[in-house]
């Protein structure tokens, strides 16, 4: 297993700034992933661990090695494409041998390699067919397999499940972290996709735009967005965000905005700076809850636009006034309103205020 530092590494092509200096320590043995929307830069920092980029300015380590200089091919690391990359002429078998052949391993020990690989994927039945043969899942595993048979130091996964259905990539997803479990092996794993992240990192770092916003487990990311980006871009559906003030009456603090008022939990008054005319408040849509006409209790009325049902759960977009938010209701509670909440009707909610986020007006970092 091997540790993997960013330094301080800037990516340039021609006169545009793809990465800004960023600073990234991965643990050995860790499965770290990096998310972000198209053109943040996450699959410009692969390329450049890898060596399938130079870099601008900055450092790579892998093992307290520095790497700048050091060819690809003597990195001792393995990528796996999103496109698979498998050589069409070639059968299951020769594609998962191929590297090692290359590098003069001897034939006892490359038949060993590819056998002990494809048990590990399941794959011993495909070895003698030619990609053409495979389906989109097959070949995905043929390309994990050919990563595994390297024994590298280092697993790189550049957006490998994007080519795939809803449940082939949810079978990858189990397959590959399971992977992970049984190799120990440091791996490093790019996606936009949030379930992804969510679902198979040890830790999460989210880009956008070069930086990186946040690093950390899967389950702070969600609870403790360290800014507004982070918290919009992890959350499905996505946070609600709601621009207002604070204002302390008597002993109690109430959120403001346009549309309504709410008193805040006492335990917020630590962190909140009541001299700040402005401030924006992150809800998610599970926090916001469907009440009937007995509960009078902190009742805000509001519209219903649209109704997505997803099985067991209901997202319902509403409205007050010309602010938009969304509430997420689970399977108990839907059961029970379902038939009572329609579109254009209006109905009565309140907010779980226990789990808000605040965040700064002007530079969107968390308060």
């Amino acid at each position: 297993m091997s540790s993997v530092m960013l330094k301080k590494l800037s990516k340039f092509y021609g006169s545009q700034e793809i990465l800004k200096g960023i600073d990234l320590e991965i643990k050995s043995g860790e499965f770290l992933v990096l998310v972000g929307p198209s053109g943040c830069g996450k699959s410009t920092s692969l390329r450049l661990i890898a060596g399938l980029e130079e870099v601008t300015s900055g450092e790579i380590y892998i093992n307290d090695l520095l790497v700048n200089e050091i060819d690809p091919s003597n990195r001792d690391i393995a990528m796996v494409f999103q496109n698979y990359a498998l050589y069409p002429q070639m059968t299951v078998r020769e594609n998962m041998a191929f590297g090692l052949k290359i590098r003069k391993f001897n034939q006892s020990e490359v038949d060993n390699r590819v056998l002990e690989a494809s048990d590990i994927l399941q794959i011993q039945n495909l070895l003698d067919r030619k990609p053409k043969e495979l389906s989109g899942g097959q070949r995905q595993r043929v390309a994990l397999g050919r990563a595994i048979v390297r024994q590298p130091k280092v697993f790189l996964f550049d957006e490998p499940l994007s080519n795939l259905d809803a449940k082939l990539r949810q079978e990858m997803r189990i397959e590959i972290k399971r992977l992970h479990d049984l190799l120990g092996t440091t791996m490093i794993y790019v996606t936009h996709d949030q379930v992804e992240a969510m679902t198979m990192g040890d830790r999460i770092a989210v880009m956008n735009q070069g930086f990186i916003e946040q690093i950390d487990t899967p389950e702070n990311t969600y609870k403790k967005p360290s800014n507004k980006f982070t918290s919009t871009f992890i959350g499905t559906p996505q946070i609600n965000l709601f621009n207002g003030k604070i204002e302390k009456k008597d002993s109690d603090l109430f959120f403001i905005t346009s549309q309504f008022s709410v008193k805040i939990n006492n335990s917020h008054y630590q962190y909140l700076n009541l001299n700040e005319s402005k401030i924006v408040v992150g809800i998610r849509p599970e926090d916001i809850r469907y009440v009937d006409e007995k509960n009078t209790k902190n009742i805000i009325k509001a519209s219903v636009n649209f109704i997505e049902y997803l099985g067991q759960d209901l997202n319902i977009h509403l409205s007050m006034g010309k602010m938009n938010f969304t509430m997420k209701l689970d399977d108990t509670i839907f059961s029970k309103s379902k038939d009572s909440i329609k579109v254009n009707q209006k109905i009565n909610i309140n907010i779980n205020l226990d789990n808000v986020h605040f965040f700064d007006f002007e530079t969107g970092e968390a308060v």
